[in-house]
């Protein structure tokens, strides 16, 4: 069984971000399937190997840094790059489409359309949805259409995967529940990510506790949030340090916003390597989305790395990862308009560090038992058996 799997931002565990669709396509060449991988990057182009997985890239730069138009200029010279490679490289039984963006989905029809080549569709942000919610695209004729675009792109899915229960929901409304999607959560890499033991036994000016944001620095993020946090505490005069590690077009304006705040620190982004350190010494893990009801339903790297490296989740919206770490008493999610409400939460912990270790104990099981990368991938490969695509 031949395996052509499409992700634009596909990354390796040195270049760190999200490396889901590296697990998905070692995985399946362990249980038998040949597997290739069509990217896009922003300086290399052509045939790589990469830990015994054939790459090819295509050269389209992308990043956090671009406005919406170029984005989708992008993502339109992904799509037409792959129309391309698919015409003289055909013979696969099966594609593995993830989204975002959608317009992968453009690739699966045409792949379908004119090669008779199946695909299972795999969406972990909802587009249009978001896009349109955050008012980057307005008129109402371009939305109905691209509604009716991720209508049909499920609709001819022979399988549908959603890397949460909320996008699942909302896929399923989409297709009018015309077929099952299937949920294949994010994923906790628990080998790579150990529990550090840096709880002191008292929080002072010497030993504060760290709050740690990896990640995007984007309007989605909407860091303000956290500026807003860190002003709170050093109000208190609470032993709270906040240390922010990230890039992204927003980013010149939190450090102006946060020029003046003593407490906050900002570390040199880096690889999954330097992710990992960087959570070492972390006590809590920050979560932040901008007000958009859309963004809850998502299914960010930073909640699962923080829960495999066992720390104490805090979040400054609600929705199904509120939902989780509540029930499994590993995290905190606080109203943005109400900040003594995180205050106070972090009061707590500063008072009783042996409430704060019980949290971090309770997110390293929650990773290593839902969650981890051998789980989830195993799941996958079952999955694809499931529905009669054998290795």
């Amino acid at each position: 069984m031949r395996v052509l799997l499409f992700h634009q931002y596909f990354k390796t565990p040195e270049e760190g971000s999200g490396i889901r669709s590296y697990y998905l396509a070692k995985a399946f060449q362990q249980a038998g399937y040949q597997v290739k991988v069509i990217s896009g990057h922003n300086s290399t182009s052509g045939e790589q190997t990469i830990d015994g997985i054939p790459v090819h890239y295509f050269k389209v730069p992308y990043s956090n840094y671009q406005g919406f138009l170029s984005r989708v200029l992008a993502f339109l010279r992904f799509v037409s790059a792959s129309k391309k490679l698919l015409k003289h490289d055909h013979e696969y039984d099966l594609l593995y489409v993830l989204s975002t963006p959608l317009t992968t989905g453009l690739i699966a029809l045409y792949a379908k359309k004119k090669f008779g080549i199946e695909y299972l569709f795999e969406v972990g942000d909802l587009w249009p949805l978001a896009p349109i919610q955050m008012g980057a695209i307005k008129p109402a004729l371009i939305q109905n259409k691209l509604y009716q675009f991720e209508e049909r792109v499920y609709k001819d899915a022979r399988l549908l995967v959603g890397l949460s229960t909320s996008i699942k929901q909302a896929m399923e409304y989409t297709i009018d529940y015309s077929k099952e999607v299937h949920v294949l959560s994010n994923m906790s890499d628990c080998s790579f990510f150990q529990k550090s033991k840096n709880i002191p036994p008292e929080f002072n000016t010497q030993s504060p506790l760290i709050i740690g944001y990896q990640g995007a620095i984007g309007r989605a993020n909407h860091l303000e949030y956290l500026v807003m946090l860190a002003e709170a505490v050093l109000k208190k005069g609470l032993p709270v340090e906040i240390r922010i590690m990230g890039d992204g077009a927003q980013k010149k304006r939190i450090e102006k916003l946060s020029a003046q705040l003593s407490n906050i620190i900002w570390i040199t982004e880096g690889g999954k390597n330097e992710v990992r350190e960087e959570l070492s010494n972390c006590h809590i893990s920050y979560i932040s989305y901008a007000p958009f009801p859309v963004l809850e339903t998502g299914s960010p790297n930073k909640l699962f790395d923080g829960l495999a490296a066992g720390k104490l989740i805090i979040l400054n919206f609600k929705g199904w990862m509120s939902e989780l770490v509540t029930k499994h008493k590993c995290g905190f999610s606080y109203n943005v308009n109400n900040i003594e409400e995180a205050v106070s939460f972090l009061q707590s912990m500063i008072k009783n560090p042996l409430l704060l270790e019980a949290y971090q104990n309770n997110a390293r099981e929650l990773a290593a038992s839902r969650f981890d990368v051998s789980h989830i991938t195993q799941n996958a490969v079952k999955l694809l058996a499931s529905q009669g695509v054998t290795n």
